[in-house]
């Protein structure tokens, strides 16, 4: 076989790489079939062209062309490497390798080129420094996010936009963040530059449109599509709008974008919002990497953003009233002392109005905690709408608020905003199809006028408030001097009772109750004394007052129960089984929770038999609430007790209500019962109540009967049973104990002599 026929085949078998071959002229003599594929040109052109013009085609500028072959003549050979464009707008990189061929006696006889197509192996250099690039910068990135605190997260996200949209070369980049609800609520964005007029008026109003606008289009439903692609939480690719279906083709069109790519965010399994790239200049084909950068970028935001929605709670937590959102007492504290310090720099006031709600347990008692709730959150609104943007409203626990009128002129301020809050809370509230009603106390103390000092304006301001509570409610009364020293006396009534009630210095006494025809002891009344050693000319309602306020009344009221039912039992045990005890029940004890079951352990671990307790409850006690006072009056009478109705005529009850109480006895009121010889009127109404009672299959007793002219007028109108000091004082348990063992018949009047006789047998 021919050499060169040889040497031909090879050439044209099924190697890749291209050869071609000139002579010295640089005229073009041999090309194989993988350099015409290479260049895009048969060898039937190319054969008898120069190289040069060659090169041209390929666009390699001539004088890098004439460079080149001055290096391959000197050294024999050379490499070099260029871009070739190719027809369908791609670029291929080409590595040509020439090399001199010598003939005889070292005489130059043409070049030959061998080329191959490096295109594959140069990308995937250049991918892996991309891949580097990307690396860096998600490294960067996420240690700036690590670094910084809740506040700063939201720069941050700027920051990082503009890092990741210059290495992704885009136009435009955003974040929008969605609300709580699901809403796009935020929206950050960057671009490297203003798109010129040349590109398209769209363009330009894609990238100058406000934050609000691009808000309403994410949010709006114009865009179904992507809003189902960004649900289903995966990167979304778009090359070139041709693969998005319609309408939001038209809407992407229409904002002048050419390509996209966007990655969702979200948290706890929900859609937070998402990461756009966009193209407006070009398309853009995303390449994994670029789907890789936008994903770990989008985790970052969506870990940071998670980051600071608990920083926020936490926040939240600490600061703020969980019910209500209103600051709580610690953010109070931090406010009030702010507005003193502004204060003392203006030379101004600061008002602090201390609220209480009159009525609110009974509200949460009858209507359920549900809508308490919704009550508390209410008034919230009223007290907040009736104050000014700088000033602030605090829930301090329970149904307890503050309002901080800062920097303010004069204290008369303060009159017209207590006013406006007591009207506005005084108005009905409408809550869960229930209608209801509540008032407000407000105590006000001024700065720097009662001091200077945060903790004691808050402290005058509640004396102030516990003013109004006791003259009436639903007012408002500011702070005095006077009050201070009342409530330093309060203070020790409060010490000295609960060092009463620990050493079990309470007083108890008995009064006894007589049938008013026969004279028999047929009950005592135990009665605790009020009285506190070293504290005179106290009256026992002041001290009766603070063991309410102070809520001592219920752990004294079982204390005094407790004992009054051993005393009880230990009569019983000597053979007095006929004895009933009254005890008089407060409205605090009557109202906790669970009443028969403590009276009922009371009674198994003291031993009196039930039908020797008799409960007197007075009518403003039951009246609080008719419905819950008869059902906890019927699980007393359940356990065999007594129930009496004490100071009867002094309250407010109906015969309609009256009649509904499964009550055994009613007790006339003192005040009617000194008058009934004296004054017709009271007369009349003592005459009344014993009827009423008689009617109702209820027995009378009459308490302070004093004279025997009462005892007559009574015994008149067949009142069951008296007490008073015309029998016996209050006395010791030693002394009753005495009187029941040696007098069955304690005394007897004769209505003939009105002398007292000891009965005989």
């Amino acid at each position: 076989m021919d050499p060169a026929v040889l040497l031909d085949a090879i050439l044209r078998s099924s190697i890749d790489m291209a050869i071609a071959a000139a002579d010295a002229d640089l005229i073009v003599r041999y090309m194989n079939p993988a350099a015409e594929e290479m260049f895009g040109c048969s060898a039937a052109y190319t054969l008898g062209k120069t190289v040069a013009e060659v090169h041209k085609r390929e666009s390699v500028g001539h004088a890098r062309f004439l460079s080149a072959m001055e290096i391959v003549k000197k050294d024999g050979q050379h490499t070099f490497t260029y871009v070739r464009d190719r027809e369908d707008g791609t670029q291929r990189y080409i590595e040509a390798k020439v090399s001199c061929m010598w003939g005889a006696g070292h005489t130059l006889m043409g070049y030959v080129m061998a080329a191959r197509d490096i295109t594959g192996s140069r990308l995937s250099a250049q991918s892996l420094q991309y891949r580097v690039q990307i690396d860096k910068l998600i490294a960067s990135i996420s240690t700036s996010f690590i670094n910084i605190v809740g506040s700063e997260i939201k720069a941050e996200i700027r920051n990082a936009l503009e890092h990741v949209g210059v290495v992704l070369g885009v136009d435009n980049s955003c974040t929008v963040l969605f609300s709580d609800e699901g809403v796009p609520d935020e929206l950050f964005r960057w671009s490297p530059h203003r798109i010129p007029e040349s590109a398209g008026k769209c363009n330009t109003l894609m990238l100058e449109r406000s934050d609000d606008d691009k808000l309403r289009l994410f949010a709006s439903n114009s865009m179904p599509w992507f809003k189902e692609m960004i649900g289903k939480g995966e990167v979304i690719c778009i090359n070139a709008l041709d693969a998005v279906p319609e309408p939001d083709n038209s809407v992407l069109s229409g904002k002048g974008i050419k390509s996209m790519i966007v990655a969702p965010m979200a948290l706890g399994g929900q859609p937070a919002g998402f990461l756009s790239f966009s193209t407006v200049m070009s398309e853009r084909q995303w390449t994994p990497e670029d789907v890789l950068l936008v994903k770990m970028i989008s985790e970052i935001f969506a870990n940071a953003v998670m980051r600071g929605k608990n920083e926020q709670m936490l926040k939240t937590l600490a600061h703020y009233d969980p019910l209500t959102g209103l600051p709580n007492r610690v953010l109070f504290n931090d406010r009030l002392n702010q507005a003193i310090e502004q204060a003392t720099r203006n030379s101004r006031l600061v008002a602090l109005l201390f609220l209480d709600l009159d009525s609110f347990k009974l509200v949460n008692d009858t209507l359920g905690h549900d809508v308490g709730d919704l009550l508390l959150k209410e008034t919230s609104q009223r007290l907040v709408s009736n104050v000014r943007k700088s000033d602030t409203v605090a829930r301090m626990g329970g149904d307890e608020f503050t309002v901080i009128l800062s920097n303010i002129e004069q204290d008369k301020y303060a009159v017209g905003v207590a006013n406006k809050i007591i009207e506005a809370v005084s108005k009905p509230y409408y809550l869960n199809g229930q209608e209801c009603s509540v008032g407000v106390s407000i105590g006000v103390s001024i700065f720097p006028n009662d001091s200077h000092d945060a903790s004691v304006l808050l402290k005058n301001a509640d004396m102030a408030m516990y003013q109004v509570k006791e003259h009436g409610k639903n007012g408002f009364q500011f702070f005095s001097t006077g009050m201070n020293t009342r409530a330093v006396k309060r203070l020790k009534i409060e010490r000295s009772l609960r060092k009463n009630l620990e050493k079990q210095l309470f007083k108890i006494t008995y009064q006894p109750q007589l049938d008013i025809n026969s004279g028999m002891i047929i009950g005592l009344e135990a009665l605790l004394h009020w009285e506190i050693k070293g504290m005179k000319d106290l009256d026992h309602r002041e001290i009766v007052s603070v063991a309410k306020e102070s809520g001592l009344i219920i752990p004294i009221g079982q204390w005094f129960l407790r004992r009054v039912c051993a005393q009880g039992a230990q009569w019983q045990a000597q053979g007095f089984q006929n004895v009933h005890i009254a005890v008089k029940i407060h409205s605090r004890q009557f109202m906790q929770e669970n009443l028969a079951g403590i009276i009922r352990q009371t009674l198994d671990e003291t031993g009196l038999a039930p039908n020797s307790l008799e409960l007197e409850l007075t009518e403003g006690t039951i009246m609080q609430d008719v419905d819950d006072s008869i059902g906890i009056i019927k699980e007393l009478k359940a356990i065999g007790l007594f129930i009496t109705i004490d100071d009867f005529g002094t309250g407010y009850s109906s015969l309609s209500h009256l009649k509904r109480f499964p009550i055994d006895s009613l007790k006339i009121d003192r005040q009617f019962i000194q008058n009934v010889t004296t004054d017709m009127d009271y007369s009349a109404i003592a005459r009344a109540i014993i009827a009423l009672a008689h009617t109702l299959n209820m027995k009378v007793i009459a308490e302070g009967v004093e004279t025997f002219e009462q005892l007559e007028f009574l015994r008149s109108l067949k009142c069951d049973e008296a007490q008073g000091h015309l029998f016996s004082s209050p006395l010791s348990a030693e002394d009753i104990t005495q009187q029941l063992t040696e007098e069955q018949y304690f005394i007897l009047l004769t209505r003939e002599t009105g002398v007292a006789v000891t009965p005989s047998g």
